[in-house]
């Protein structure tokens, strides 16, 4: 996967959409993947997805650029997939 330059991060930053869509594009792979293995859930998978990609562009303004892009989000995905799932699946009735 090639790196996300900081020139797309930055465009990003400042609200271009084509920006925002590259990044999501090239990382969604990886990203959603893990979200699916977090989360076990396919539904709830997709749902904390989509959240997951909220709570990483709105925190791109904290991204440094002191590791690669795909360093910086896989750190970011299991507390943002945790803080989203965790809600939900606590109100997800449990068999006896």
């Amino acid at each position: 996967m090639p790196p996300t330059d900081q020139n797309t991060i930055r465009r990003a930053i400042n609200g271009d959409e084509s920006a925002l869509r590259s990044i999501r594009t090239q990382h969604a792979p990886r990203v959603d993947a893990v979200v699916r293995r977090l989360v076990g859930d396919a539904d709830l998978a997709a749902d904390a997805a989509q959240e997951v990609w909220i709570q990483i562009f709105r925190a791109l303004p904290s991204y440094r650029g002191d590791s690669q892009f795909s360093t910086w989000t896989r750190r970011a995905v299991p507390r943002a997939a945790g803080s989203v799932a965790q809600p939900v699946l606590s109100r997800v009735p449990v068999r006896p």
